[in-house]
């Protein structure tokens, strides 16, 4: 069933240049644009939160780190699969697979991008949840876009989300009772 899901996503590349364009730029680029989207974000509700006069900077700082603790150790995880399970990427095992963007040929198993996309967006939902629904949205297209660009498989996407959701929302729980 994964691979039947891939090369179903992966399928629809060659089809319309403008779509192929489309998924090479999320693929490609949407990462640092979700970073930041992030920053602008944050600052803008910094400014616009009606008790920001009342919070101490150190809760701001505890809350940046929390954040950055809660999307670290998911990647570290990820990180150690890689080393562990060592997964080719679809462009490597089959030969008519054409990535859409430059990727090294590294472990695919588990993804990086959705597992720390993915836990930026439960841990940024757990403080904001508006923010955190917009997050989500965006980290399910950068994680699509890497099986349809031919990077990743989806059980890749599917043990990186679940990684990325789950440390972050333990985490985050665990340091926000312990401030």
């Amino acid at each position: 069933m994964n691979l039947q899901l891939f090369f179903l996503l992966y399928n629809l590349t060659g089809q319309n240049t403008v779509f192929d364009r489309i998924v090479f730029w999320v693929a490609e680029y949407g990462d640092s644009c979700m970073i930041a989207i992030i920053g602008i974000a944050l600052i803008l509700f910094f400014v616009h939160d009606k008790d920001w006069k009342r919070r101490r900077w150190i809760d701001w700082v505890k809350e940046v780190l929390i954040i950055g603790v809660s999307v670290v150790l998911p990647w570290l995880v990820t990180l150690l699969l890689k080393v562990l399970v060592h997964a080719p990427r679809p462009f490597v095992t089959f030969t008519q697979v054409h990535p859409l963007v430059t990727e090294t040929p590294y472990s695919s198993f588990p993804s990086g991008h959705a597992t720390v996309f993915f836990a930026l967006a439960m841990t940024t939902y757990l403080y904001h949840k508006r923010l955190g629904y917009f997050f989500f949205g965006c980290a399910l297209l950068i994680a699509i876009s890497r099986v349809i660009s031919g990077v990743h498989y989806p059980i890749d996407i599917l043990v990186g989300t679940g990684i990325g959701i789950s440390i972050a929302y333990l985490s985050t729980i665990f340091l926000r009772k312990n401030e």
